[in-house]
């Protein structure tokens, strides 16, 4: 396996980058990626020990963070953050699609401390075209 096929991962239903971009000491991309779950799709219960922000593009599923449950759908941006405990879920009827990206680094909580969402409100709707377009450029390069 080639070095740069290690860290890639692509089909028609998931795709992953972990370009470990290290931006500055301050700030490290980690992972972008985009993946169409399978009905009841999951991850958790569990911590990672980065931040991440995910997209739902289409779908709906439900997050569960430090034990308050939203229910998600599309044009959902959430965050999880590196003290969170998280589990979450595609629908069984309507599964999410969404786009992801990670990071973390010596000002990642700074950031975080500077926009609204966090721990207390970890979920806003927004219009997808921009922060897709972004997380697919960050994902492309």
């Amino acid at each position: 396996m080639e070095e740069n096929e290690r860290s890639y991962w692509r089909n028609e239903s998931y795709r992953a980058y972990c370009p470990n971009i290290i931006l500055s000491r301050d700030l490290t991309i980690g992972e972008a990626g985009y993946e169409r779950c399978d009905p009841k799709h999951s991850w958790g219960p569990g911590a990672r020990n980065f931040w991440t922000f995910h997209l739902v593009e289409s779908g709906k599923g439900v997050l569960v963070i430090n034990g308050r449950r939203l229910e998600i759908g599309e044009g959902d941006f959430f965050v999880m953050g590196p003290d969170d405990y998280v589990m979450y879920q595609a629908d069984e009827r309507d599964p999410w699609v969404y786009r992801w990206i990670s990071f973390n680094g010596a000002k990642a909580q700074d950031i975080m401390n500077h926009i609204s969402l966090g721990p207390s409100n970890p979920v806003v709707n927004i219009p997808k075209t921009e922060c897709r377009e972004l997380i697919e450029e960050i994902y492309e390069i």
